[in-house]
């Protein structure tokens, strides 16, 4: 069932609705905004207050008015599960990592492994596994299993966390 809410900031003048919908009362009748889309395809919306106008993607707001915990930027980020970034609806919103969003879309790209952290070249029959921290991307080695790559990958990924 549609849910609706007053969008923070713009209460009265505008609504989000749980299923990525945002309705205008700036005008006599209740006009629903035309989506947009940004230079990566997500669906954004230009709201006005007192002639200032901003903009806001469509997945930001939905989950800003309806998911359960709090978004970080860089930290934390609002994931489509099924990849389509115009489905704003807060059942298909997710929040992960930075690292498990990164991951999840080096997955579909990389086909070499289905582990994170893990690749082998094609003109190689090993594994290798490589880990980037602080902006540094370190080989952590050649294995003959992806499982193998994978565990050397969780082991400098633990190390990493439990130095913190």
């Amino acid at each position: 069932m549609e849910e609706w809410k007053d969008i923070k900031g713009y209460e009265g003048i505008y609504k989000i609705s749980n299923m990525g919908k945002v309705r205008s009362y700036l005008y006599p009748k209740v006009k629903y905004l035309k989506e947009r889309f940004d230079a990566r395809g997500y669906v954004q919306y230009v709201l006005y207050n007192k002639e200032i106008k901003k903009s806001f993607k469509g997945h930001h707001l939905v989950w800003d008015h309806f998911g359960e915990g709090k978004r970080n930027g860089r930290i934390v980020n609002i994931d489509h599960k099924d990849e389509i970034k115009n489905n704003n609806f807060i059942g298909n919103l997710q929040l992960l990592t930075n690292r498990e969003n990164l991951s999840k879309g080096k997955l579909k790209r990389n086909k070499s492994s289905k582990y994170t952290g893990v690749y082998r070249p094609k003109k190689y029959t090993k594994f290798q596994a490589y880990i980037s921290l602080n902006k540094k991307h370190i080989f952590l080695g050649s294995y003959d299993t992806e499982e193998q790559a994978s565990e050397a990958y969780q082991t400098a990924l633990r190390n990493h966390n439990e130095s913190f």
